[in-house]
């Protein structure tokens, strides 16, 4: 078994034995009692525990302080968070030396898989806008709509935000546009070589 004491003040604790992967908070903790306890090959209760077999992935990014755990059937995460570069090499190297049967990868993430809420988000709101500003146009040309039924739901969000006019329906789309377009440009520069384990 291997553990690992991180954080300014050694608080932040992970654990990997043969069969699984432990972290948490050592706050609440008496660290004393812990390490002894550890060192007689016991891990703490308090901790959260991922069996080996629940792992389906682990994402490493090289200029990132964390290491990306994702697991079960429905594909849950959790991210740890390193202060030390040198302990997040290592529990890498752990846990590929444990989990040998795994694939291992190092490449850089493709641009679609990296930036993919962000291009989900732009087809979104592009699809919404040009939406929006149809009916804002044919509001403007005099046409008139009206919701049919109890329920408006999204049209009727739609039409309501078509009362605004084309103007100002561009200049709140330009505005989130720009909004988009950052988070796009700023994730981007965050795309870096990676190492993956993969089931």
């Amino acid at each position: 078994m291997k553990y690992w004491l991180l954080g300014e003040n050694k608080n932040y604790l992970i654990v990997i034995n043969e069969k699984l992967i432990c972290f948490g908070s050592l706050k609440k903790l008496i660290k004393s009692e812990i390490i002894s306890e550890l060192n007689k090959g016991n891990i703490p209760n308090q901790l959260f525990s991922i069996p080996f077999s629940y792992i389906k992935k682990i994402v490493n990014p090289e200029n990132k302080k964390e290491i990306t755990i994702f697991y079960g059937n429905s594909n849950s995460e959790e991210s740890i968070n390193f202060n030390d570069h040198r302990a997040k090499e290592e529990v890498f190297k752990v846990l590929k030396e444990r989990l040998f049967s795994f694939e291992y990868l190092k490449k850089k993430p493709s641009i679609i898989n990296h930036l993919k809420p962000q291009l989900f988000a732009l087809l979104f709101s592009s699809g919404i806008f040009t939406w929006i500003y149809y009916l804002a146009n044919q509001l403007e040309k005099g046409y008139e709509y009206e919701i049919v039924g109890r329920k408006e739901g999204l049209t009727g969000v739609i039409l309501g935000l078509a009362h605004f006019g084309t103007l100002k329906v561009t200049l709140g789309y330009l505005m989130i546009l720009a909004v988009v377009l950052y988070s796009l440009m700023k994730k981007m520069k965050s795309r870096t070589i990676t190492q993956y384990l993969k089931r």
